[in-house]
């Protein structure tokens, strides 16, 4: 009988920005983790996920100690313990007052917009299938952009002016809270070094604890040394604070080996590094220095490729996140290539990391916070990386289904906008709206559960054409209740997307890992 080949895993999970909860994103990222290593553990005649030791209660050292059994591609079985920990750095500093938040969101709504504006544009135009239709788009899309972020820069000064007023205070109080407590942690890092240090210090420590205690469980179960892996899980800002403690030696801080590391919706590219601000021109002076193409900020990828021995990094990013703004590189210009590579489209090689495009929800206001729930491109392969599993799951099929989703509910709007100016009451056109979207999000979950646990990862085919079945039954009935010429085309033009561009667009494909 061929012996159990056995490893030892520290899984430590980063969060992104926000009040987080203490244990909150460890449990939010744990239980789906689990729940497919259990599954992949059965579906090759393993036992599943076995529980050693889980610590979440008040004033415990957070923690879930698990272990899993498989059988590999070539017959023998293999066994892995797990130990997640979460490096929680939201409390680890003082938090910006609100004032000084609006202050700072000013400027930084137009570097987002930018970001926005140029992200969306690109996703339209690089695939040739949607050329013909996305130049009125894309240009839409930049003046809505243009328009909404003239309006916040407007709006965050009058917030801050209401603030000390003691008849307007009390009205925007709440709201301005929430919003300092959401985007004031985005704040701290840019602008304040002292307070960014301390996030740092945060994920350094609990990855050298991390370290520490794999060594002892792997010596306490038997384990082989060299069959111990450290892996960091980092999401959002998370991602920005572990890529400056693991690769940047600017901050003259030690910098904790890991051999794994994952960074999902990575806002590096949007935040950069922290640094002082010098000056009213300061901001200029740094744009100008980018200009020249003179190194003013920590390049991750330059910093990962020069360690003697780099970990292993793979960028997960949605194709409709706002804030990850896809691959990433050591240049704008190397950027772009690997956003061609992506496509499929001819282009130069160039250093970055294993890059992983997922479709999360088709919505850029859910995209960001929705990794943890794309089961069949995040949650599985991550999964198989802790198992050591080889193989990957088909997700043409998951891919597709999300842009219908998308695009089904581009075609509920036209469908609602044409039926009220056709001469419906506009509560029957928007309770329309509302049942339709619902019950594209019921069928859409249902298509997601029936492909994500099966083992071909493909849906049956009368799954197919019941849903453009039901495409085509909702563009016919767009034409009969829109009496409008223009909302007519509109219409029209919307059906013709949501019945057809799910099966011709490109979908962007897994980049390999360069240094």
């Amino acid at each position: 009988m061929t012996a159990t080949r056995r490893s030892a895993v520290a899984l430590v999970v980063v969060h992104g920005i926000g009040a987080q909860t203490r244990g909150a994103t460890l449990v939010e990222w744990v239980e789906p983790l689990l729940r497919r290593i259990d599954w992949l553990s059965r579906t090759t005649g393993g036992d599943g996920v076995v529980f050693e030791g889980v610590e979440l209660s008040e004033g415990a050292r957070d923690m879930v100690l698990a272990r899993a059994d498989y059988r590999d591609t070539d017959g023998s079985r293999r066994e892995v313990l797990l130990r997640v920990t979460e490096a929680h750095w939201a409390q680890s500093f003082l938090a910006l007052r609100p004032g000084e938040v609006f202050t700072w969101g000013g400027m930084f709504v137009w570097r987002a917009f930018l970001r926005l504006a140029v992200h969306f544009s690109r996703i339209l135009w690089l695939d040739p299938w949607w050329r013909v239709l996305s130049a009125p788009v894309i240009a839409a899309l930049w003046v809505a952009g243009l328009a909404a972020a003239a309006a916040v820069s407007l709006l965050l000064p009058l917030l801050a002016v209401a603030l000390v007023v003691p008849l307007l205070s009390s009205l925007v109080r709440a709201a301005t809270d929430r919003l300092a407590e959401f985007v004031g942690d985005v704040a701290v890092w840019t602008r304040r070094p002292v307070r960014a240090a301390a996030m740092r210090a945060v994920v350094r420590t609990e990855i050298a604890d991390a370290t520490a205690r794999l060594a002892d469980l792997a010596e306490a179960e038997g384990v082989d040394p060299e069959q111990t892996r450290v892996v960091v899980l980092a999401h959002s800002q998370g991602a920005t604070i572990s890529a400056q403690t693991l690769f940047d030696p600017g901050t003259r801080e030690p910098r904790p080996p890991v051999d794994v590391f994952l960074t999902l919706g990575a806002t590096l590219t949007l935040l950069g590094s922290p640094r002082w601000t010098t000056g009213r021109f300061s901001a200029v002076r740094t744009a100008l220095a980018q200009v020249a193409r003179r190194a003013v900020d920590f390049n991750p990828v330059e910093e990962w490729s020069r360690l003697p021995t780099p970990p292993r990094w793979l960028n997960f990013w949605a194709v409709w996140d706002p804030f990850t703004a896809g691959p990433i590189s050591t240049s704008m210009r190397a950027r772009e290539e690997r956003w061609r590579e992506s496509f499929g489209r001819r282009a130069g090689p160039t250093r970055g990391p294993e890059e992983h495009p997922v479709h999360n929800t088709a919505n850029p206001l859910t995209d960001h916070q929705s990794y943890v729930g794309n089961v069949a491109e995040v949650m599985d392969p991550v999964a198989r990386l802790l198992l050591g599993m080889e193989g990957r799951m088909p997700v043409a099929a998951h891919a597709r289904s999300v842009r219908q989703a998308g695009l089904n509910r581009v075609l509920v709007v036209a469908l609602a906008g044409g039926a009220a100016l056709g001469g419906w009451p506009w509560f029957a056109a928007l309770g329309g709206a509302v049942v339709l979207l619902w019950a594209n999000g019921v069928l859409w979950r249902a298509f997601l559960e029936r492909s994500t646990w099966d083992e071909s990862g493909s849906p049956t085919r009368r799954t197919w054409v019941v849903g453009y079945l039901l495409r085509i039954l909702l563009v016919i009935c767009g034409a009969l209740l829109v009496t409008d010429p223009l909302w007519s085309a509109v219409t029209a033009l919307a059906g013709v997307l949501a019945v057809v561009a799910p099966a011709l667009g490109r979908l962007p494909r897994v980049l390999p890992e360069r240094r």
